[in-house]
C-alpha cells in the first residue's frame, strides 16, 4: 500500500521525471565531452572520471534524497575511462570510498604524492591489473554524520549497519 501510494503520487512522478531528465542530460554532456576530445586527438591520453558525493533513495524503502545505509542511498558510482591502460569493461568489487579516489587518480597519472597525506587508499593497481574482476578484501566504514543515527562497515560483499534507534536496516 506504502509502494502505490509513492508511485501515484503526482509530485513523486513529477521528481522521478526531473531526475531522470537530469540523467539525460549528464548522459549527453558526457557524450559531448569525448566528442571533444576526440576532435583534438586526445582521448587516449585523458583519464575521465564519473563519480557522485552521494546516491538517491528515489523511493525505495518509501523514504526520498540521501542519509540512509541502503545501497541507493550511501552507493556511490565510480566509473572511469583511460584508455590503452584500464581494461574496457573491467568490475571493482572492492569497497572503496570518495577519499580514495585523490590517490587512486594521482597514481594513476603518474603524479608522486608521497610528501602528501591523503586519508584515503590508493586503488589504481586494481584499476591497472589486467583481471577482469578485482576482489581485494578490505572494510570501509561510513556514518550518517550529520544525525549519527547509524554507523556501518562495509566490505566487498557485506554490510554490518549499526543502529541505536528503528528502522532495523536490513541491506
Amino acid at each position: 500500500e506504502l509502494i502505490t501510494s509513492i508511485e501515484n503520487d503526482e509530485k513523486f512522478q513529477t521528481n522521478l521525471r526531473n531526475y531522470f531528465g537530469m540523467v539525460k542530460l549528464i548522459d549527453d554532456k558526457i557524450g559531448e565531452l569525448l566528442q571533444f576530445l576526440e576532435d583534438r586527438g586526445q582521448v587516449e591520453n585523458t583519464i575521465v572520471v564519473f563519480t557522485s558525493d552521494h546516491g538517491d533513495m528515489m523511493g525505495e524503502h518509501g523514504k526520498f534524497n540521501k542519509g540512509r545505509p541502503y545501497k541507493t542511498s550511501s552507493g556511490v558510482p565510480f566509473i572511469i575511462r583511460y584508455p590503452n591502460y584500464i581494461k574496457k569493461g573491467k568490475i571493482v568489487k572492492t569497497a572503496y570510498t570518495s577519499p580514495d579516489f585523490v590517490p587512486t587518480i594521482l597514481s594513476l597519472m603518474g603524479v608522486d604524492y608521497s610528501d602528501m597525506n591523503f586519508q584515503g587508499i590508493d586503488g589504481s593497481d586494481e584499476l591497472l591489473n589486467t583481471l577482469n574482476q578485482n576482489y581485494r578484501k578490505q572494510i570501509r566504514f561510513m556514518t550518517d554524520s550529520k544525525q549519527a543515527r547509524w554507523i556501518a562497515a562495509v566490505d566487498r560483499e557485506y554490510k554490518l549497519v549499526l543502529s541505536d534507534s528503528p528502522p532495523i536496516y536490513l541491506t
